[in-house]
């Protein structure tokens, strides 16, 4: 429409320098240009709807249809509005055409032909913005948050296939002594409910689909292997120097791994199979790192604190024994589970230091190394906080005892 109304504008500046026949040579090529255009675009906006046609007939998802039907709807609408204009456009040149001399009669059918194309375009978009009136009154809204498009579907779907659970190992930190516990017996061979501690931690692996589990001993070894039988890979910490000496030990077995490590401790009776697939999976779709488990402790007592920087992403995780008044403030601790991406973290193991006074190399220290360098780390934030709560102590052991039974009660209720 704009370039018909500029030619006209410019027509009134040329006409004395054209007698009449020049005059209507150069209106008729003018036409002729005009049309062509018109044509290749109804030529495309058949296309366009065709294609349109084609989706509405082939997609399933509720959310996607209604994603691709907020769009035709919108597309309709610009359309209607658009050719209507250019309708309009097209009925004054007639007018000022059919006032004209009769040499114009050919112009002005070609003109006619011309607007009842459009007409037929615009009648198309108004019958697909009816479908989309019909189509939205059949199904319910959904919230633009769980918009999710096919490309998006097909991508998960892709990373599902290429990175299942069994494309992923964990280790099991079972060496430790429990020095508060019963001198002559590792606190992992205590019994909670129906079976020995250390058999809660390596069943969630099993039942998360997890497709190797490497289980570090140390205290006992022989008593821990006992309890956990074969189906699993076993290595030895001859020293107990912490949480980032006994995954060094697995290192031989690791090397040539290239999918993402599960770290867990061996005396958390609470984690489950279904915690553990939302850890890796969070840990996918953040394309992180280093990613912890945590969870708000109205008393975090000796838990490691999760330390975040002002937009909220985690800095480090500082030993309890080593926070300052303020870092013990913070109420977010650390579970002790992780997953990494194997080939970030297991260069960086060699660079633990100990920490004084103890000598021990922490794991946790792995999270300011990799910010360090600046590779993105991340916290999943549980809101179940019994998932941190390990067994060190009698006192801890008969809290789990009590955790277990009440949830033995209301599993009960609810089937009554």
């Amino acid at each position: 429409m704009n370039n018909i109304s500029n030619f006209l504008e410019n027509l009134k500046e040329w006409l004395p320098l054209f007698n009449s026949a020049g005059m209507i040579v150069l209106l008729l090529y003018y036409i002729i240009v005009i049309r062509d255009l018109h044509k290749e675009r109804i030529k495309l906006q058949r296309e366009h709807i065709d294609f349109l046609k084609s989706q509405l007939g082939s997609q399933k998802a509720p959310s996607f249809m209604h994603k691709q039907m907020k769009a035709i709807k919108t597309l309709a609408e610009e359309e209607i509005v658009r050719l209507t204009e250019i309708n309009a456009a097209r009925e004054i040149e007639l007018k000022q055409l059919r006032s004209s001399s009769s040499e114009k009669k050919q112009l002005i059918q070609q003109h006619e032909r011309e607007t009842k194309e459009l007409e037929v375009e615009i009648a198309r978009y108004k019958r697909l913005l009816g479908k989309y009136q019909v189509y939205s009154k059949k199904v319910p809204p959904v919230p633009a948050e769980q918009f999710v498009s096919l490309t998006e579907i097909q991508k998960q779907q892709e990373i599902l296939v290429k990175r299942s659970m069994q494309n992923v190992t964990a280790v099991v930190l079972a060496a430790g002594e429990g020095t508060r516990m019963e001198p002559e017996l590792t606190k992992l061979a205590h019994i909670l409910t129906y079976q020995a501690l250390a058999k809660f931690a390596v069943d969630a692996c099993v039942r998360s689909g997890i497709g190797r589990t490497i289980v570090v001993v140390g205290h006992q070894a022989e008593r821990i292997r006992s309890i956990l039988g074969e189906g699993f890979d076993y290595v030895y910490q001859e020293k107990r120097l912490g949480t980032g000496d006994a995954l060094k030990r697995a290192i031989p077995l690791l090397e040539n791994f290239k999918g993402e490590l599960v770290v867990l401790p061996g005396d958390d009776p609470f984690i489950t199979g279904p915690i553990l697939i939302q850890l890796v999976q969070y840990h996918w779709e953040k394309h992180s790192a280093a990613t912890v488990l945590t969870a708000i402790l109205a008393d975090p007592s000796h838990y490691g604190r999760i330390i975040r920087d002002e937009r909220g992403k985690i800095r480090r995780i500082i030993e309890s024994s080593h926070a300052s008044p303020e870092e013990l403030a913070i109420k977010e601790v650390n579970s002790g589970i992780y997953c990494f991406d194997i080939q970030q973290v297991l260069p960086l193991l060699p660079s633990l230091e100990p920490n004084p006074p103890s000598g021990n190399y922490y794991l946790t220290d792995i999270f300011a190394l990799l910010n360090h360098r600046g590779l993105r780390t991340e916290a999943l934030m549980l809101g179940d906080q019994m998932v941190v709560l390990g067994v060190n102590t009698p006192e801890e052991l008969e809290r789990a005892w009590e955790i277990f039974a009440k949830r033995s009660q209301g599993n009960k209720s609810e089937q009554n």
